[in-house]
């Protein structure tokens, strides 16, 4: 019995198509082919011309007769190839070499010659029919898979390459290929390094160069004046049976508008760090519970403590307020509105750590983030001794 299993791991029927101008040996073959094994289900008809009708429904295979009055075996095979690969097996008596060997140029998968026992012969033919449906169901099968990998390949939308471990272009995918201007066949066979840096050698700090070294994922940030645009060139090792690089995905990934959110970010820190770290002002970050998280340089060296004796502080409970109980509740109730939303401003004093005392103007504001929550209070306090003073 012939054991096929379709894509959903399910047994299924093979449907034959048996053409031969003879109308007994058809009912023969039926017949003895079903009994050989009951997996196979066969259709006849004795006229070519009708067959060639009844081809485009879903026949597995076709067993033809050459000698046929109408239209011969090879005329027939002829115009199957013409729009179909379905697998064709002649099956006649005429055992003409030259008839053979044409046959099999014209795209015939098999070619058996009639006569001799029936169960062996209906065997033999029955097994043909099995192995060349399994073979073409195969081929089919893995010409799909390679479709839907070249589907998936295009579909990433940075330019990909599959290299050889000789740095050699084997497949690009579609952004590739218009990232380069060139097309698949003006790419493949191509030194990776070639077509990406315009450089005979593979570059400094080749990620490809490292990935067949470390065996890993390695990569690497480039900057490219062609395009004024940064990359990041990644390759991921493909492993073959035998356990060593058989080949290497290379990716290069557009981060131009990343490094420019990293320039900008990093920008917006210095001048956070510059208004933070005012000398003439003190200034404290503080969860919305009044838990201290970050205090500015002023602040920590007028009291003479380090950030690590304070971090996760209730503010109320750190040196600038503990001399005075009426301000550290005035504070209390303070933090409390500014995490509803209400902004507090107030005079306020502070001990120094040579005994100095401070006046300051002091301010606590919420900040929201972007979906309208509390997030930080920012406490803020100015200097007003030399005005309070009269200096």
């Amino acid at each position: 019995m012939v054991n096929f299993y379709d894509e959903y791991l399910g047994c299924y029927t093979v449907k034959v198509l048996i053409v031969d101008d003879e109308i007994p040996f058809l009912e023969q073959t039926k017949i003895f082919l079903e009994k050989e094994d009951d997996e196979l289900d066969i259709c006849s008809t004795d006229s070519p011309e009708e067959a060639l009708k009844m081809i485009p429904d879903d026949f597995d295979a076709v067993v033809s007769d050459y000698q046929m009055p109408t239209m011969d075996g090879l005329e027939f095979l002829k115009n199957i190839r013409e729009t179909s690969d379905i697998p064709f097996i002649m099956f006649t008596g005429r055992g003409r070499e030259e008839v053979a060997i044409e046959a099999l140029n014209l795209g015939a998968d098999r070619y058996i010659q009639k006569g001799g026992d029936p169960r062996s012969q209906y065997g033999v033919l029955a097994q043909a029919i099995g192995q060349e449906v399994q073979h073409h169901r195969t081929k089919r099968m893995m010409r799909k898979l390679s479709e839907e990998l070249q589907q998936t390949f295009d579909a990433i939308e940075h330019p990909i390459f599959l290299l050889d471990t000789d740095h050699r272009i084997l497949r690009t995918n579609e952004a590739a290929e218009e990232f380069f201007s060139e097309g698949e066949d003006e790419l493949v066979g191509r030194f990776c390094h070639e077509v990406a840096h315009g450089s005979d050698e593979p570059i400094d700090d080749c990620p490809m160069e490292r990935t067949l070294e470390t065996e890993k994922v390695e990569q690497i940030e480039f900057y490219s004046e062609g395009s004024d645009k940064y990359f990041l060139a990644r390759t991921n090792p493909i492993m073959g049976e035998d356990g060593k690089i058989e080949k290497v995905v290379h990716q290069e990934i557009d981060i131009t508008d990343l490094k420019k959110k990293e320039s900008e970010l990093k920008e917006k820190k210095m001048m956070f760090e510059s208004i933070f770290n005012d000398p003439n002002r003190f200034i404290g970050i503080l969860d919305p519970d009044g838990k201290l998280s970050r205090a500015n340089d002023s602040s920590l060296d007028f009291v003479d403590i380090s950030m690590a004796e304070v971090e996760g502080e209730l503010f109320w409970n750190t040196p600038w307020w503990r001399h005075s109980p009426e301000l550290r509740d005035k504070l209390k109730d303070a933090i409390k509105g500014a995490a509803r939303g209400d902004a507090a401003r107030f005079k306020a004093s502070h001990i120094g750590k040579d005994g100095r005392k401070a006046v300051v103007d002091f301010s606590l504001r919420p900040v929201y983030d972007d979906q309208g929550c509390i997030t930080k209070l920012i406490a803020e306090g100015k200097d007003l001794t030399e005005i309070e003073s009269g200096g």
